[in-house]
C-alpha cells in the first residue's frame, strides 16, 4: 500500500524521481553506503553554491565555477539560493548564513529531535524510532514526526519517516535526511505520509566570525 501511494504521488509531480536506495546482498538498505552517498551530494552542492556572490543581485549565477544555483534574496545576513530541478517545475532551496558562536552548540541544536519544536509551530510529535549505528564521529538513526496545520476549518495532517545521517568530518558537522519506510512506523489513518527527497544541514567553523551554516 505504501509503495502504491508513492507511485501515485510521483506520477502527479513532474520531474519527481523516486528515491533509489543502495541495498546489501540480503536486499536490505545499506545504511552506511546511503549515508556516504548523501554526504557526498551535500558537499558537492555546498561547494558549488559557496561561489555565488550576492553583490550581483537577485537571479544572478555569477560564480567562479559552473553552477545551477542562483541568488534568490539576501536579508538579515542570510543568503537564499535556489536552483531548478531538471525537467520539473520544482526548485531546490539553500540558505547560507554566519552564526556568531562556535560550531559545537550549533551542531547539537540542529541534531536534537526536540529543538525543532522551537521553530516549527505545526510539529506535534518527533521521536527517534531506531538507532542504526553510533560513534563519537557519526550517528545514523530513524525518526518519525507528525505535523498538524489548520487550514480554514480543516486540519491538514501529515507524518514523515526518515533516515538521518550525521557526521563530524574535517572540521565540519554534516546532517542529511531522506525518507524511508520502517516496520515500526506503518501508515496512520487520517495522516498523509509525506516524502522527503533530501534535507541537509552543514556547519563549519569560520575563524573570525563563528560558524558558517548551510541548510537545503
Amino acid at each position: 500500500m505504501a509503495e502504491a501511494r508513492k507511485r501515485s504521488w510521483s506520477r502527479s509531480v513532474p520531474g519527481y524521481r523516486e528515491i533509489q536506495y543502495p541495498r546489501n546482498r540480503d536486499g536490505k538498505i545499506d545504511w552506511n553506503t546511503l549515508g556516504n552517498i548523501l554526504t557526498g551530494k551535500i558537499l558537492g552542492e555546498v561547494l558549488c553554491a559557496s561561489y555565488i556572490d550576492p553583490k550581483y543581485g537577485k537571479g544572478s549565477s555569477q560564480s567562479a565555477v559552473d553552477t545551477d544555483w542562483k541568488l534568490d534574496y539576501e536579508e538579515h545576513n542570510i543568503v537564499a539560493l535556489r536552483k531548478r530541478i531538471p525537467n520539473s517545475p520544482l526548485y531546490c532551496y539553500m540558505g547560507r548564513a554566519v552564526i556568531d558562536m562556535s560550531m559545537k552548540p550549533v551542531a547539537m541544536f540542529i541534531s536534537s529531535t526536540q529543538s525543532a519544536k522551537l521553530w516549527d509551530k505545526y510539529l506535534t510529535e518527533k521521536k527517534e524510532v531506531e538507532t542504526l549505528s553510533e560513534s563519537d564521529m557519526h550517528r545514523d538513526f530513524i525518526v518519525y514526526m507528525r505535523h498538524e496545520a489548520k487550514q480554514c476549518l480543516v486540519k491538514a495532517k501529515r507524518d514523515f519517516v526518515y533516515y538521518s545521517h550525521s557526521i563530524f568530518e574535517n572540521g565540519k558537522y554534516i546532517l542529511t535526511v531522506t525518507s524511508v519506510d520502517h516496520p515500526h512506523c506503518p501508515p496512520v489513518p487520517g495522516f498523509i505520509r509525506g516524502l522527503v527527497s533530501s534535507v541537509n544541514a552543514i556547519t563549519m567553523s569560520c575563524r573570525r566570525t563563528g560558524t558558517y551554516y548551510y541548510l537545503f
